[in-house]
């Protein structure tokens, strides 16, 4: 194809909070974006137009930094929600940058990777308009057509009729001047109608062609839709997913084969991000390539995540590593002990406000252990001993997932935390040692898959879950390191009451079940950690 239109510029509405923070055409589908597989199914010479609204620096940043070999025309779309947008609308405004025939094709739909597009010329040459449609039964949600016995076609609204195929989003126009002679047209007839789009120029078009040539339909077996929740469901689990990642809605990873891609919603976090990794880069950390504001761009590094290795003594090694090449640079302040009290209480705090704002109820007995209330934990915590006046460089996201081992055995730092509080260039390591000691027992990808259990039973509530045992072995290997490096003021006692704070804190980011799981499975371990003084 030479040009491809893509529309990027509406709310995703039906996506709810997948599109809280970013665009639907930047939703993860497996381990890419959805706009990527649109990108990715055609050369490199192609021309895409795309439409920018909602988020629509996102979209830009993101494909400018991910396909900079490749041409894009930008179309800014006002309004794209409210009085006098729709679809049509936001498809018009591109019109100028396609006046030849051109592929259309919306950013919710996605093909199998094995298909193919028809050749271009026979494309051309066949219909003034050709609807790429699936045999898909529902006729409430998709349009679809008809068909009839000259092998023509009928165009039905939602809901109109029940179709033969469903209409999927995708159409090739061999006859520009047409379409968009025929969309303006819909438009002065229906100007306030906010659901007029390209399907409504079909129709006029089909109405019209009574002599040939005649518009065509060219069937594709099956296609994803990312455009609703459950359709986006069924169409992750059709493709590669990646590493395991616990999604949040406000950042996510693009993989690509030579780099990946990280984004923030939050430009400032971003931005200590790319200085962070910088840092990072002398002891273990990928390269920066670029960046834009709500995104950052880094080599893709060859290796085993070390959540995926089978190694005993892995995590000793990793330890002694560790302390060789990140926790350096010792730095010490009278202002540092403040740090870690905002870092770990007040966040804290304002964590649980969050969630306890969601989830008022708070059951005070855990798996057969009385654990009383949140306050009467929270008072007994030593605050004074987790904090520190010693601070060396850190990751602050040191878990098993953001670990690679190369072949040569070396260590790479992946996705690293921003900031310890106010602090970019250093932070304390035992919040490091705490991350660690977590994702031991929790790991991301058994609690994807929902390996974890919490029930109500009574006035009570009862946790567990699925753990790693050759993981969870060496948590006595991490627990006697620490005890042989007590002279960087660490204690096996801090480093566990930690761990349980960072399960605590993971409550208010998470919706349920996993919310409540890890609030009762924190309050749990806090209280166990709390009364154990070793």
């Amino acid at each position: 194809m030479h040009t491809v239109f893509i529309t990027t510029s509406g709310l995703g509405t039906r996506l709810e909070g997948l599109t809280q923070y970013t665009n639907k055409a930047l939703v993860p589908i497996g381990e890419k974006y959805a706009i990527c597989r649109i990108i990715e199914k055609f050369p490199e010479t192609t021309r895409f137009v795309v439409t920018l609204g909602y988020y629509g620096d996102h979209v830009r940043d993101f494909l400018e930094l991910a396909y900079p070999a490749r041409q894009f025309v930008f179309v800014n779309v006002a309004p794209f929600e409210g009085p006098g947008s729709s679809q049509a609308y936001s498809m018009l405004c591109a019109a100028p940058h396609l006046q030849t025939s051109f592929l259309y094709h919306c950013c919710d739909t996605i093909l199998p990777a094995s298909y193919t597009f028809p050749a271009e010329s026979e494309l051309t040459k066949s219909a003034p308009f050709t609807v790429f449609v699936s045999p898909h039964p529902d006729y409430t949600t998709y349009s679809g057509i008809t068909v009839l016995k000259d092998n023509t076609f009928k165009f039905n609204r939602k809901r109109e009729a029940v179709h033969d195929y469903a209409y999927i989003g995708v159409a090739y126009i061999a006859d520009p001047e047409l379409f968009w002679d025929t969309l303006r047209n819909a438009m002065e007839a229906e100007g306030g109608n906010a659901s007029l789009g390209d399907t409504d120029a079909y129709r006029h078009l089909l109405a019209s062609a009574a002599t040939p040539p005649k518009p065509r339909y060219s069937i594709i077996p099956q296609f994803y839709d990312t455009g609703n929740l459950d359709s986006y469901r069924h169409a992750c689990n059709a493709f590669p997913t990646g590493p395991t990642i616990l999604a949040k809605p406000n950042e996510s990873l693009c993989f690509f084969p030579d780099k990946v891609i990280k984004f923030l919603h939050s430009a400032t976090a971003n931005a200590k991000r790319i200085h962070r990794g910088e840092l990072l880069e002398a002891c273990g950390g990928p390269r920066i390539l670029g960046h834009r504001p709500n995104f950052l761009a880094m080599t893709y590094e060859e290796g085993t995540l070390l959540a995926e290795c089978r190694e005993w003594g892995l995590v000793r090694k990793l330890l002694d590593w560790a302390q060789t090449h990140l926790w350096t640079n010792p730095r010490e302040s009278e202002e540092y002990p403040n740090v870690c009290r905002r870092f770990y209480k007040t966040k804290t705090l304002e964590r649980l406000a969050a969630y306890k704002a969601k989830h008022p109820e708070d059951c005070t007995t855990i798996n057969n252990c009385r654990v009383g209330s949140m306050e009467d934990l929270l008072a007994r915590v030593p605050w004074d001993d987790l904090c520190t006046r010693r601070f060396t460089g850190f990751h602050g996201d040191f878990i098993l997932d953001n670990l690679l081992q190369r072949k040569d055995g070396s260590f790479v730092l992946l996705d690293w935390r921003e900031c310890f509080d106010t602090e970019t260039d250093v932070g304390d390591p035992a919040y490091d040692l705490a991350k660690l000691r977590h994702n031991l027992v929790f790991n991301h990808a058994k609690i994807a898959k929902g390996a974890y259990v919490i029930q109500k039973e009574g006035d009570q509530i009862f946790v567990d879950l699925e753990c790693k045992y050759l993981l969870v072995r060496q948590l006595e290997e991490l627990d006697v390191w620490i005890a042989e490096h007590r002279e960087q003021g660490w204690s096996v006692r801090n480093i566990r009451i930690l761990q349980a704070i960072i399960w605590l804190n993971m409550a208010s980011l998470y919706d349920a079940p996993l919310s409540e799981f890890l609030y009762y499975f924190g309050k749990w371990n806090l209280s166990l950690a709390i009364s154990n003084p070793h």
